[in-house]
């Protein structure tokens, strides 16, 4: 339990950073402000928080772990704007929770990839409406990811 209140948090802040820009004042360094913090170091947590609960039975399980990694990577570098013409929170949460997939091939059950996906969905969609603020929108669909 420990870990995973540690890993929503360093990933609420990873996430922030890797939407920063490099000449504000603020708390993160400079060189943590780099779009590959984001999408590279949130999924690390996110898959290491899934691997206190589910263990890969077997090579091909701890296999296909790394496209696993690389889809919610790859969902994590955009919001889907050149496919809607605005950043759809709500899409790029929904393919935030399918990138998961993959594990379903090791025996991790389809339905929990689905309930995954529509509360990343449901939980970036909404508190993106809610808020308006950079800072407070970036720092919940980083917390969000790694929380569902």
């Amino acid at each position: 339990m420990i870990w995973y209140i540690i890993a929503v948090i360093l990933s609420a802040i990873f996430y922030r950073a890797g939407g920063l820009d490099k000449e504000t004042k603020y708390w993160i360094p400079v060189w943590l402000r780099q779009s590959w913090v984001r999408d590279w170091l949130c999924p690390l947590f996110s898959y290491s928080v899934l691997l206190l609960a589910w263990h890969p039975s077997s090579w091909l399980g701890w296999l296909l772990l790394l496209p696993a990694y690389a889809l919610l990577g790859a969902s994590l570098s955009t919001y889907w704007d050149f496919l809607f013409g605005w950043d759809n929170y709500w899409f790029a949460g929904f393919m935030c929770g399918l990138s998961a997939f993959p594990l379903v091939f090791d025996g991790f059950p389809w339905w929990m990839v689905g309930i995954r996906a529509i509360l990343i969905a449901l939980s970036w969609g909404v508190w993106c409406k809610v808020f308006g603020n950079d800072n407070v929108e970036e720092y919940g669909r980083g917390a969000f990811v790694t929380m569902f």
